[in-house]
């Protein structure tokens, strides 16, 4: 049972890129839940297989951390993603282009996991009990915080973008 909740209901045994492969299937997972069933079932879901991560992360050696695990990726996508649905609610500027959003989440949440900068390298150099959850976690908060900013000054500069267009049609109207 273990085994199978390791590796993401068998996604880690993937042949080649089995990390990427469960963020990727995390990734799309996180996209259906929100579109079907909204905000409050992403952040559910997301704790629950955060605290399933732990639970069946516990008696593995952390130093080994074998690339099968992917349910610590799965997490750690999850939360990556988490800052897309308050963009997709209260900037409607931003709706048209949300599959950015998704990828770039995917990006920053990979470039952070396998870069592994800070404290989410200390933490995966620990060792420690609940290390193998832990620096994926982590590597989900710094994109999720890198995703907020980029998506707040895509917004701004969307935003003036289109105040600029609309001002330009406004004149171009009057002189017509």
């Amino acid at each position: 049972m273990k085994q199978l909740l390791t590796t993401f209901f068998g996604i880690g045994l993937a042949p080649v890129a089995p990390g990427t492969v469960g963020s990727a299937i995390a990734l799309l997972m996180g996209i259906g839940i929100f579109e079907l069933l909204g905000t409050l079932m992403l952040l559910l879901v997301t704790a629950i297989i955060s605290i399933i991560g732990f639970w069946s992360t516990s008696g593995i050696d952390p130093a080994s951390d074998p690339a099968e695990i992917v349910i610590d990726e799965a997490a750690g996508q999850l939360v990556s993603i988490l800052p897309i649905p308050l963009y997709l609610h209260t900037q409607t500027i931003m709706a048209d282009y949300s599959w950015v959003m998704w990828l770039a989440a995917f990006t920053l949440f990979r470039l952070f996991d396998i870069w592994k900068p800070g404290i989410i390298g200390n933490v995966d150099r620990s060792h420690s009990t609940g290390s193998i959850m832990m620096d994926d976690l982590l590597a989900g908060v710094f994109a999720a915080i890198s995703l907020t900013i980029l998506l707040g000054v895509t917004a701004l500069l969307l935003s003036q973008f289109s105040t600029g267009v609309a001002q330009v049609s406004d004149s171009l109207r009057r002189f017509a």
